[in-house]
């Protein structure tokens, strides 16, 4: 008998073990090696090879019994197995698919795409809003989708909102809101229906609010618009200097605007309500769990509409130059209360304001009066009555020079901004120059953006091992059609206790260690400037991604290399750590050696098909350890975050600029309280 003879009887012995290649190879290995022993023991008595095979085989018994012996030994072994291998081939790549996909920072991904269109707080802020408005409606019930949208079915905006009031006709709040959409963007109103239609609205709301000035301010300025326009022209023919000038179109109308003006200077106070609308619509969204809604809420706080500012401001320097205009006509007494509208105006204006933008509007008509009215007084022979508006005008800017001086000097800071705070209040505190806040409150947006970032490399991660398990997949598959089916590449599944020290190694060590570095060393990436910070955070986590990647195929390459030699498989003389690293961190290096070499074709395929199931616990362990805890610490910042926490209340965009406007309102009203216009 010669050893093909041999090598038959063991394949016929072990053909009941077809089921699982793997046990069948590794059966014909150990029964081979008894049988080489039993030939090594008749070689020893002095018997030739052919005797000593012989003898050996017939020691063997019958293949039949061999072979149901075998199978009768190992069927709960094969049972055990073929479900390991089902699992693996079945259920652990969909299982790993789901992961990754239901892991991708999809939230993260989104933030991070309107947190530069959103740090200037300009143009973006519709597209903030939508965004957030697609997220947040099928949360809503209807009346609370009402309250915060509007009846989205109507043809304009004005109308959606207007659904609101209609709701609670008593209501002054919903009202007023509509009024505002009504009149935003409306400067001039040439068409006599068009007016009356708004002019109707404006006496509606009088009727509900009557100690409100904003009504006959709003109607002051529509029938100002149409009676006249305010221009910005030369001062003199043949001068550089420009000024504001008067150009009449109709001179009665003009007056019945002015009186309609001086009517809302008597009344006490000027509402126009944003606030409140803005507070109420915040108490019914939920509160931000992440970034992506905290940056919605604050699209939609730079999102409201302040159209009454713009009509405040043209309010103001009309009135001035009415009053030259009838100073100019000997009606001197008359004028005086036009040239000191200022103050009862501005003041109300103040008295309203949330926003920065609207207490700089009343900042404006302050400085038109200072700039103007007492130029006009003097001609009028006042001279102390200028004077003295020269001295009131003065102390009510006070506050703003000062702002304005403070915020020349933060702006030198800016290198303090970049390396503690986050990209919106790097960009935001140095054109506010509200008193620099701590390291610790910038550090919450700093931390947020680090954590997004990472957000974003989770899922390339997880994108790259899942690449690369289908195209472990395809390399097996190419294998398994080159070298046939009796020839098919092995799953070489490792023990539950072998697996879990390559992931231990592979996955677990390396994550803990970068959680300690980026966390507790503070040398890690999040710590620099923010034109190095991104990059720096990319490259961190672009090494933890080489090094899961590479220890996971060393391990497991290793693993079915020696699994293959002792199954008696063809492999390489040796696999270096060294080739396997660099063939892994080249690009296509891994499946390109993979695909090459026809001799050692099964191990290659069976590396392949070995690394699946690696790879896909690797997607499955990174998104149910990793995306959870990203997902965590991002609301737990968000939460924590003292410098747009104010958004939720709906007291502004951020806590820095309300407490600066809080500051200067206090301020300014703090000196018209010292004052009182002249009679």
């Amino acid at each position: 008998m010669n050893r093909r003879q041999i090598q038959a009887l063991v394949e016929n012995s072990t053909a009941g073990l077809e089921g699982d290649p793997e046990l069948k190879l590794d059966a014909q290995a150990e029964l081979l090696s008894h049988l080489e022993a039993a030939a090594d023991t008749h070689r020893a008595e002095g018997k030739s090879e052919e005797e000593s095979l012989e003898l050996a085989a017939k020691s063997f018994g019958s293949p039949l019994d061999v072979a149901a012996d075998l199978a009768n030994a190992n069927r709960s072994r094969m049972r055990l197995r073929a479900f390991a291998r089902l699992a693996a081939q079945a259920l652990l790549v969909p299982a790993a698919l789901a992961t990754a996909w239901f892991s991708l920072p999809f939230f993260g991904l989104a933030a991070m795409g309107n947190l530069n269109g959103l740090a200037g707080l300009g143009g973006n802020a519709t597209r903030l809003e939508s965004w957030h408005r697609q997220k947040t409606m099928r949360t809503l019930t209807d009346d609370q989708r009402l309250i915060v949208f509007g009846d989205t079915t109507r043809s304009t905006p004005a109308e959606q909102q207007r659904a609101i009031w209609e709701k609670d006709p008593t209501n002054r709040l919903y009202y007023a809101h509509y009024i505002t959409h009504l009149v935003s963007g409306s400067h001039t109103v040439t068409d006599a229906v068009a007016f009356a239609r708004l002019e109707n609205a404006l006496r509606e709301g009088e009727r509900l609010d009557p100690d409100n000035a904003r009504y006959n301010y709003l109607l002051a300025d529509a029938m100002l618009n149409r009676a006249a326009e305010v221009r910005w022209a030369q001062a003199t023919e043949g001068s550089t200097n420009k000024e504001f000038r008067l150009v009449i179109r109709d001179r009665g109308l003009l007056d019945a605007a002015m009186a309609e003006f001086r009517k809302a200077q008597d009344k006490p106070v000027l509402m126009t309500y944003s606030h409140e609308m803005l507070a109420l619509r915040m108490s019914i969204l939920p509160t931000s769990r992440n970034l992506a809604s905290r940056i919605g809420k604050i699209g939609m706080a730079a999102g409201v509409l302040l159209p009454d500012m713009s009509k405040m401001r043209n309010l103001a320097r009309a009135s001035i130059l009415y009053g030259e205009c009838l100073a100019l006509e000997g009606r001197n007494t008359e004028a005086v209360p036009y040239l000191e509208a200022w103050q009862p105006l501005s003041r109300k204006v103040f008295g309203n304001s949330f926003t920065l933008i609207e207490t700089l509007v009343g900042f404006a008509i302050v400085g038109t009066a200072r700039d103007k009215a007492p130029a006009i007084l003097e001609a009028m022979g006042e001279p102390e009555r200028a004077a003295e508006l020269r001295a009131r005008t003065a102390a009510v800017m006070a506050p703003k020079e000062r702002w304005d001086i403070q915020r020349k000097a933060l702006s030198d800071r800016d290198n303090e901004l970049k390396r503690d705070a986050g990209i919106l209040m790097s960009l935001l505190l140095p054109a506010i120059g509200e008193p620099m806040p701590t390291a610790r409150e910038l550090s919450f947006g700093r931390l947020i953006e680090c954590v997004i970032v990472e957000q974003v490399g989770l899922s390339f991660c997880l994108v790259v091992f899942v690449l690369l398990m289908f195209g472990m997949l395809a390399a097996a598959l190419r294998w398994r059609w080159v070298k046939g089916f009796a020839s098919a590449p092995l799953l070489l599944l490792p023990s539950w206790r072998k697996l879990g020290s390559m992931l231990l190694w592979a996955v677990v060590v390396p994550v803990g260690a970068y959680y300690l570095y980026t966390r507790f060393s503070g040398v890690s990436a999040c710590n620099l400037p923010i034109p190095a910070r991104f990059a720096g955070i990319a490259v961190e986590l672009a090494v933890l991604t080489a090094v899961i990647l590479c220890t996971a195929v060393l391990l497991s390459v290793r693993h079915t290399w020696r699994r293959c030699r002792d199954l008696g498989v063809a492999v390489p003389a040796n696999v270096s750590a060294a080739k396997l690293i660099a063939l892994t961190l080249i690009p296509l290096g891994l499946p390109v050696w993979l695909l090459r070499g026809r001799n050692e074709g099964l191990f290659r395929g069976s590396v392949a098909r070995s690394l699946v199931p690696v790879f896909a616990f690797v997607v499955i362990l990174l998104g149910l350890v990793s995306a959870p805890y990203l997902r965590a610490s991002e609301r737990s910042l968000v939460r924590q975050d003292p410098l747009t926490s104010c958004v939720e209340r709906g007291e502004g965009f951020t806590d820095v600029e309300t407490r600066l406007n809080q500051r200067l309102r206090q301020e300014v009203l703090s000196v018209f309280d010292l004052q009182s216009p002249r009679p």
